[in-house]
């Protein structure tokens, strides 16, 4: 891999210790970083960056579950600056340290959506967004919006600093190799009587509680990975205009979904005593174009289930249903999805993060759904689930035919 210099804003974020840090340690490992790489962590925190990637990579985290190598760690620290900066200060020294050691730029935010305007403003104030001296991308997670109108505001700030071909909108279901396999694997819609696809999660919302109680389940899952997972079995090809094509034809029936909320969550840290917010939803849709028109699509997933498991079922007619288990524990990959979505980002490879044709298509999905509760101008009352329910199993039968 040619060199470039990895910048993360908000190097000390929970995504960035769970995702991002062991992701790289993972291309370190590899051999994958070259020795001019640099990794460079933005935040406002004191950290002794050695000291910290040690706590991270050593703390219990299901994402990334085996052994760390001394030496490898090593490498890892030594190719790392921290700056204890305030990001959103343009006029301040950070982006001047920046200026003199950037070429070949890989921009990571790992921060909340509304620090993204200052941001960007800041890096154009000082020529960090173009490409005069190697090429610029930028990387950015979900929720890309909160709804359709805030998606669209998104998109057009981006746009307002960069151009398409930099801006890499990341579902880090887009980087599991099960997925990418299915995409284009003929998959059969003769005969196809429905089709399931679940995320089951058996653990609850953990440090998330200012993000996941003003966004619910609906949105932190719905909105991308569970129709990033449709569009794999769905779609013609991984080209994002087909993946969109797909998201186009659903029909949303917005009085086919129901919301669930586990016992205990109000008690979560930073959650509403009062929320109703929901941890778990299941959905009825089906396309009204294309090869799979008119086949049921129940679409579920929940938190603090009984078990942890992503999967695509297709029942058909006459022939036993074809499965697809996506879980890591299930396909053992040799890459984690963030590995290889940085690896795409750095050779430029748009085809598997979202364009903003099929952003705009699953909001426009999804917001029929969450139009039904303002109406009443409040969110439903979802019901309350025991931890370690079965709720994903046999979704169909929730819904009448």
């Amino acid at each position: 891999m040619k060199s470039f210099s990895f910048v993360i804003f908000g190097f000390t974020s929970n995504l960035a210790q769970l995702k991002i840090i062991p992701a790289l340690y993972d291309l370190e490992e590899k051999g994958l970083l070259s020795p001019e790489t640099k990794i460079i962590g933005i935040g406002r925190k004191e950290i002794d960056v050695g000291k910290f990637i040690d706590e991270v990579l050593h703390t219990e985290n299901r994402h990334h579950l085996h052994k760390i190598k001394p030496e490898v760690q090593a490498k890892l620290i030594e190719r790392t600056i921290y700056f204890q900066e305030d990001f959103e200060k343009k006029d301040g020294p950070l982006y001047g340290k920046l200026k003199k050691i950037l070429g070949n730029t890989l921009y990571y935010l790992a921060t909340y959506p509304n620090l993204y305007t200052k941001i960007f403003q800041s890096l154009k104030d000082n020529s960090l967004n173009d490409q005069d001296d190697g090429w610029v991308r930028i990387m950015i997670e979900k929720p890309i919006g909160n709804d359709l109108a805030t998606a669209k505001d998104l998109d057009n700030l981006l746009n307002e600093y960069f151009e398409e071909n930099q801006i890499f909108r990341v579902d880090h279901y887009l980087g599991k190799e099960v997925i990418r396999r299915i995409f284009g694997s003929g998959v059969k819609s003769e005969g196809a009587e429905r089709i399931e696809i679940s995320i089951s999660e058996n653990f609850g919302i953990g440090k998330r509680g200012i993000y996941y109680d003003a966004t619910g389940a609906l949105i932190d899952m719905g909105q991308n990975h569970l129709l990033q997972m449709l569009a794999a079995i769905t779609a013609e090809s991984a080209k994002r205009e087909d993946r969109a094509e797909v998201l186009e034809s659903l029909k949303p029936e917005p009085k086919n979904i129901v919301f669930g909320q586990y016992e205990g969550y109000l008690k979560e840290e930073n959650v509403s005593p009062v929320s109703t917010t929901d941890t778990f939803f299941a959905l009825k849709t089906k396309m009204e174009k294309g090869p799979w028109r008119d086949v049921p699509i129940y679409l579920s997933s929940g938190k603090k289930l009984n078990k942890n498991e992503a999967k695509i079922v297709i029942y058909y007619k006459n022939s036993a249903p074809k499965i697809f288990e996506i879980s890591p524990l299930a396909v053992p990959e040799k890459f984690d999805p963030y590995e290889r979505l940085i690896l795409d980002a750095v050779a430029g490879d748009q085809t598997y993060f979202n364009g903003p044709q099929e952003i705009e298509a699953s909001w426009k999905f999804i917001d029929e759904f969450s139009r039904r509760d303002k109406l009443s101008g409040k969110l439903d009352n979802p019901f309350i689930y025991k931890p370690g329910s079965d709720l994903t199993n046999g979704v169909a039968s929730k819904f009448s035919p």
